[in-house]
């Protein structure tokens, strides 16, 4: 992959892989080549953000599950067409694409190879999500809003007797982003700082993106001590890993990045609180101020 000057210069040439691996020298996409035997104490890594400037030429919210959809569609003041894509206002675009990573793809897919991978789109994963344990309690709080400062995958790869071991560390890289994750926009990272509403202000964090939840409290540790996360989701990786693969093609340029609000507690499933109907109401105007960001009144 044949990156420009920009980005060569935001990325590393020292960086933390995971299972105290340190790589010092050449592209860090690269470092997945160095094979990897024996397991041990999983590192937290975080992505460097490639710069970019000014709100984007396009929004595209990506939905997985239909209540999510309906209450992003209702704060907006727009009616859910039962089509799975409603317009939120001048280029902005809401759409239902299904739960989990194969149905963030296609539907991602589908979105940019519709017409919306044009230069400076950004297009946003959204959804609820659950607190990873930290320390004696969870990293976010309930009905937090959570802007990702990374996304990544949390269970790609194999259970070992040494412990788990990632694709990355076994030399099969799912995409050409390194094991920490896909990384968040810079602008909404920056326009996170700003974001608010009644009783609530956006937060940075770092979600993992898994396809069985944490149900058990080994779990939802093993999550945290695998990639670092601070909120469980099920799409955001895969719908970033897409927007790398499509929006970068044939010269156009997109964007990516996760916006979750936390409805659950993860951990001991008899022990979790859930909060959903809250947690969708405020997705809906955390996700009506991310619009108001990108479209002024």
């Amino acid at each position: 992959m044949v990156r420009s000057p920009e980005e060569k210069v935001a990325r590393p040439d020292r960086f933390r892989l995971g299972y105290g691996r340190v790589w010092t020298g050449g592209s860090p996409d690269d470092a997945h080549r160095i094979p990897e035997s024996r397991g041990g104490e999983r590192f937290a890594v975080t992505t460097p953000t490639l710069p970019q400037v000014g709100p984007p030429s396009e929004l595209v919210l990506i939905a997985a599950a239909e209540v999510e959809y309906q209450a992003i569609a209702k704060a907006c003041g727009s009616l859910a067409s039962p089509t799975g894509t409603t317009a939120l206002g001048p280029g902005v675009t809401l759409h239902r694409v299904g739960v989990g990573k194969v149905n963030a793809a296609i539907g991602t897919s589908r979105v940019l190879l519709g017409g919306r991978g044009r230069d400076g789109v950004l297009v946003v994963s959204v959804g609820i999500g659950g607190a990873l344990p930290a320390g004696e309690g969870f990293a976010h709080g309930l009905l937090e809003v959570v802007v990702a400062e990374r996304s990544c995958y949390g269970d790609e790869g194999k259970v070992t007797p040494g412990g788990f071991v990632d694709c990355w560390a076994m030399g099969f890289p799912p995409g050409d982003f390194p094991a920490s994750g896909v990384a968040g926009d810079a602008w909404l990272l920056g326009a996170a700082a700003e974001m608010s509403g009644a009783g609530w202000r956006a937060v940075r964090g770092t979600v993992a993106t898994v396809s069985t939840c944490s149900g058990t409290d080994a779990l939802a540790a093993e999550i945290v001590r695998r990639t670092g996360a601070t909120v469980e989701a099920m799409e955001g990786a895969a719908v970033g890993q897409t927007v790398r693969a499509i929006g970068a093609g044939g010269g156009e340029t997109a964007r990516f990045a996760e916006l979750r609000v936390i409805s659950n507690t993860t951990g001991d499933a008899g022990k979790q609180v859930w909060q959903i109907r809250p947690a969708l109401e405020r997705l809906g105007a955390a996700a009506a101020e991310l619009v108001r960001c990108v479209v002024p009144a």
